[in-house]
């Protein structure tokens, strides 16, 4: 959950857009974040958990196609014409269900193991090499 909440904190999401990720209540997600801050047990569900997943995943693979926070956040934020966009912000399909955030990671699977070329808004990104980030 710190993770999670410190990746979302690195895209400039607001908490209304970290409850859409997680499809969860807000006293729940503050309750959460609270806890893990405070290294405290978790116990969440595996729907959230999922979720969890799919988004350190679109994270974890934008590191690796992009430059560094403002690239990911362009990245998140423009409209791509591609399926599974349609074009809609990748953001926006994060949002929605899991199968949704699913479809965000797949897509940014194939692109770092090169089995699409990349569309127009891609074309100009670069894979970033620097592996070193600390997590406050």
């Amino acid at each position: 959950m710190r993770v999670f909440d410190n990746v979302t904190r690195r895209w400039g999401l607001s908490e209304r857009m970290k409850l859409q990720l997680l499809g969860c209540a807000e006293h729940e997600f503050r309750d959460w974040v609270r806890d893990a801050r405070r290294h405290k047990p978790l116990i969440l569900e595996v729907a959230v958990l999922m979720r969890i997943s799919a988004i350190l995943g679109v994270f974890g693979h934008l590191r690796q196609l992009t430059n560094g926070t403002a690239e990911e956040r362009c990245w998140l934020t423009r409209q791509i014409a591609a399926p599974p966009f349609e074009g809609k912000a990748p953001i926006e399909l994060l949002g929605h269900s899991l199968e949704s955030q699913m479809d965000v990671r797949r897509h940014l699977i194939a692109r770092v193991v090169g089995q699409h070329p990349p569309n127009a808004v891609d074309e100009a990104f670069e894979k970033y090499t620097d592996n070193d980030l600390i997590w406050i």
